[in-house]
């Protein structure tokens, strides 16, 4: 067999594996195959599509290195114009890609037409990209990408019921495409159709939206009636936030079973002050042989059927009431002391919308009666001249067990979407959520309340990106706080 007939059969193969989404399994296949037939533009092609769907910019930059000797093929071109928009350069990649459409070359015209939407999106030119959607649509109809494409945007924007519609659409025409299940299950969650939603969630285990599943050698809940007397192992997933969101379902399970097993990757000792009654561990620790069954934390809320708002609530057993004291932290005497926490995990895909830009803070740190003390992780290296101007505290190096002392001494938390707000609803403080428009599903599309921690409350955009407002209401809320601690102080 010939260098051509062997890379012939291991780019089928990886063709096979494609369709399967093993993509992992394809990309190895189709790089022996390109060894094997160099520059056979077939497989390079598959290549780039295997690496934008896996949003891999590295490996996508290291090909195209190693194929700058192509020139003018529309497949390089393309592949160029996708990595402009993962290094976040999108005029560039706009330019590579009418540039594309602009040759009437057919090659590469529907992905080139989703990712000059995205680009637009991303600009938050979000009219332009709905046009171009449409545009695709017109020519590609009932394409099931870009019905889901078009849901996703009006999720963005927070058009709900418009979201729905499109992820549904697209659901009719592929059933089982786990990216738009998953994205129509935070639509569903939002508008509160909570178990549709939860049922829909566990899409996220699809390997090109997660990681694997852990702990796979020991049998995963699939209905409740299966844990009645067994020992179960419940595993943290996400982030810290969302294990302290969803630890409030344990409880629904601690009668059900032998014996309950809590895995998480740190932060022990906050989950041993919300539940001494079960075994908190991390990774470490774990015998696998000791469980008849497992299953990731947020999925508890399916496996439960959770289907009312009522049974979001967080039970008043499940407060941290007690927390070792490990500091000999001091506020400011004579001082509103203020947490806050206005910058979040940049890796993530909300950031952009989430993050609270410090310099909306200003006039609130000029004020002689506050003393603000940052809470954001990573936050004082970006923004370090700002810090030593205004006299912040930096506390954002501690870890959760350090802040949750610190916290309950404060006169009150700020916070945008991040851990840091979950850690201050369980710990039942005051404290006030600042919201972007197109919130997570998590907040639903409420303004002022939330079920989830009686203490927070929501002070959210009323326009999509617009935190003016926002800020206004809550130095209201600060200048209170300061008018009422001075004059109780005068009065004594």
């Amino acid at each position: 067999m010939n260098n051509f007939e062997t890379g012939k059969k291991k780019f089928d193969l990886g063709l096979s594996f494609l369709l399967e989404e093993k993509y992992g399994e394809a990309e190895i296949e189709f790089l022996n195959s390109l060894k094997l037939v160099p520059d056979r533009i077939s497989t390079i092609k598959n290549l780039i599509l295997i690496y934008i769907k896996t949003e891999n910019n590295n490996k996508l930059s290291k090909l195209l290195i190693n194929l700058k000797h192509i020139k003018n093929k529309t497949e390089i071109v393309f592949a160029r114009a996708y990595e402009y928009y993962f290094d976040k350069k999108y005029e560039e990649s706009i330019n590579l890609c009418n540039s594309i459409i602009n040759k009437l070359d057919k090659e590469f015209e529907f992905e080139t037409l989703g990712l000059l939407a995205r680009c637009y999106r991303e600009k938050f030119y979000f009219l332009e990209s709905l046009k171009i959607y449409k545009k695709s649509l017109f020519k590609f109809k009932k394409n099931f990408i870009t019905y889901s494409k078009i849901g996703y945007l009006f999720l963005e924007i927070g058009k709900l019921k418009k979201a729905k519609i499109y992820f549904e659409k697209s659901r009719k025409l592929k059933p089982n495409d786990k990216i738009n299940l998953w994205n129509l299950s935070f639509c569903l969650l939002k508008l509160k159709e909570l178990k549709n939603g939860f049922v829909l969630y566990e899409n996220r285990w699809a390997p090109i939206i997660s990681s694997k599943k852990k702990y796979q050698n020991i049998k995963e809940v699939k209905k409740l009636d299966e844990v009645k007397g067994k020992n179960l192992l419940i595993w943290g997933e996400q982030g810290l936030g969302d294990n302290l969101l969803f630890s409030r379902f344990i409880s629904g399970l601690i009668n059900f079973t032998n014996k309950i097993t809590l895995q998480v990757g740190g932060n022990i000792e906050i989950f041993k002050s919300l539940y001494p009654e079960i075994d908190i561990v991390d990774g470490s620790k774990i015998d696998t042989n000791q469980f008849n069954y497992q299953i990731p934390i947020c999925s508890l809320p399916h496996i439960l059927g959770i289907n009312k708002l009522e049974d979001l609530k967080l039970n008043k057993t499940n407060l941290i009431q007690k927390i070792k004291k490990q500091n000999n932290f001091k506020l400011k005497k004579n001082k509103l002391n203020i947490g806050f926490s206005f910058y979040g995990n940049q890796k993530s895909t909300y950031a952009k919308y989430r993050s609270l830009p410090l310099k909306y803070f200003y006039e609130l740190l000029k004020n002689k009666n506050l003393q603000f003390y940052n809470l954001s992780k990573g936050a004082r290296q970006h923004h370090h001249s700002d810090f030593d101007f205004f006299n912040i505290i930096d506390l954002g190096e501690k870890n959760f067990l350090q802040l949750a002392e610190i916290l309950k001494e404060l006169d009150l938390i700020i916070s945008i979407d991040t851990a840091l707000i979950h850690l201050s609803g369980t710990l039942n403080l005051e404290s006030y959520l600042l919201l972007n428009f197109n919130s997570d599903w998590r907040w639903f599309n409420d303004y002022e309340n939330t079920i989830w921690y009686p203490n927070v409350k929501i002070i959210k955009q009323d326009k999509f990106n617009r935190w003016e407002k926002v800020i206004e209401k809550m130095t209201k809320i600060i200048n209170n706080k300061i008018n009422k601690k001075f004059n109780e102080r005068i009065s004594k």
